[in-house]
């Protein structure tokens, strides 16, 4: 049997693996974290483009530059320019965007390459001409195409800048009542409206500041409100304190680079005209006059309101002396009669003292209607109907006011489309004012003569009405010759 015999000193090849070898070990721990990378470049611009700061050209060999990231650039320039710079844009990177808007206030021409040599710009026409603040060069650089390459190209259309609305409380051109001395006003609440981009704007007033130096204001941005909710906050002034005192506010605005814009609003203080009813016949006190109703606020003595009138119940009227007396009174547009009761001072819901004029229905229990002050007389009524009285005199305020057939006119002719049916005894009446025009009055059915009218070669009779709103006047009257006309299909009553 032979022994191997250990050689210390040195060591063999490794063997071969032997068959059927033992299990794997366990996983060995984790390892440590590694320190991190280098941030990359930024990405690519998704949906926004940037904008860089506005390029001034103040030369026509200007060179324009694009930064790379800012798609938009902004242009001004010193004075209007036909770019001859070659290449007149630097050159950019294949698939760069630019876009060129000339912000400023002269005309930049740019020039393709096939009108300018070496401008490396591949335009749709050979020039391009940005306006001012309006125009705008789309382009994307292309090397094989030779460089920029037009995308897009507009001329926005023009405005002039301006302020085109200005309100205080919601208008332009208040009427306030004008209030005793030293009577503050509510807080106003300004609003603003533009013509273009504002960059400043400011509310002053030409009088009545509470403190002397509330005003002038700057508006917040975005320069389109004023009021007791913004910062700073608008500020109260004093009322008017005489009858046509005027607060004149003025808006001053920066509006897409063109200062000293402004635009006016106004609040003016008058005085009152009230109406309405009173069981009193007599001067009214001013509290009475104030409790009646407010018409309006305004510098007429002459105007229209609704009152109702029950039983024991007169329409009343009221305006300022100074204004002189109204001349003429309706009620649902036919004259009507009012007395002038007389004058009283007045203190208005704001403490202004003033002399006014009041006025008296003559009749009470009028009912409900439309009351008109005018300086023009309103027409009276013409009247249609039967009655057995043969004569004018015998006929009474309450029998012609009951005509149904009547017109509020002022002419004489007259054409209803039917009549009264008048039986036996009872004669056709037309009455009209005197006042009015006529040559001879006729009767007709339809296109035949109806017969003769009493007093019609004479201008019939002659008698004083009274209508239902307690108006006098002299009224001619014209009777059918015969009674019992029956159902008349159809009249006129035609003056020759």
């Amino acid at each position: 049997m032979n022994f191997a015999v250990e050689q210390p000193a040195s060591q063999g090849p490794t063997g071969p693996t032997g068959p059927g070898g033992g299990p794997s070990g366990p996983t060995g721990p984790t390892g440590a974290t590694g320190a991190t990378g280098a941030t990359g470049p930024a990405g690519g611009i998704t949906g926004l483009y940037t904008e860089a700061a506005a390029q001034n050209l103040t030369s026509a060999a200007a060179v324009i530059v694009v930064n790379y990231g800012d798609a938009v650039m902004p242009l001004t320039s010193a004075a209007d320019y036909v770019l001859t710079a070659v290449p007149t844009i630097a050159p950019g990177r294949n698939g760069q965007l630019a876009v060129l808007v000339n912000t400023g206030t002269h005309t930049i021409t740019l020039q393709d390459m096939g009108t300018l040599g070496g401008s490396d710009l591949r335009l749709a026409a050979t020039t391009r001409a940005l306006s001012p603040s309006r125009g705008v060069l789309e382009l994307i650089f292309d090397s094989t195409m030779g460089g920029w390459v037009e995308k897009s190209f507009t001329n926005v259309l023009a405005f002039v800048a301006s302020i085109n609305g200005f309100t205080v409380d919601g208008g332009f051109a208040l009427v306030r009542e004008v209030a005793v001395m030293a009577a503050i006003d509510a807080i106003p609440s300004f609003a603003v409206s533009y013509v273009g981009v504002p960059s400043v704007a400011s509310i002053s007033v030409d009088s009545g500041q509470v403190v002397g130096f509330d005003y002038p204001i700057t508006l917040p941005a975005s320069y389109a409100a004023l009021n007791a909710g913004t910062v700073p906050p608008s500020k109260a002034v004093y009322k008017g304190s005489s009858v046509g005192e005027v607060r004149t506010f003025t808006v001053t605005a920066t509006v897409s680079g063109v200062a000293g814009l402004t635009r006016t609003c106004t609040i003016t203080y008058l005085n009152s005209r009230y109406g309405g009813v009173n069981s009193q016949a007599t001067l009214l006190s001013s509290a009475q006059v104030v409790a009646l109703r407010r018409v309006a606020t305004d510098n007429n003595s002459v105007g229209s309101f609704t009152a109702n009138a029950a039983a024991g119940q007169y329409f009343w009227y009221a305006h300022r002396a100074a204004l002189g007396l109204v001349s003429y009174f309706a009620i649902n547009g036919e004259r009507a009669a009012f007395a002038p009761v007389g004058t009283t001072d007045v203190t208005n819901a704001s403490g202004f003292v003033e002399s006014f004029q009041q006025y008296c229905s003559l009749l009470s229990g009028l009912g409900s209607g439309t009351i008109s002050a005018q300086n023009n007389p309103a027409p009276n009524r013409t009247y249609l109907f039967k009655s057995t009285h043969a004569t004018a005199d015998a006929l009474t305020d309450a029998e012609i006011n009951a005509a149904t057939i009547s017109a509020l006119q002022d002419a004489a002719a007259y054409d209803p489309s039917t009549s009264p049916v008048s039986g036996a005894g009872e004669y056709l009446w037309y009455l009209f004012p005197s006042r009015l025009s006529y040559h001879t009055i006729t009767f007709y059915v339809g296109s035949l003569l109806a017969g003769g009218m009493d007093g019609a070669g004479t201008g019939g009779s002659i008698l004083t009405h009274v209508n239902q709103w307690g108006y006098s006047e002299t009224y001619r009257a014209f009777r059918s010759d015969n009674p019992n006309l029956g159902l008349l299909s159809s009249w006129s009553c035609v003056t020759t």
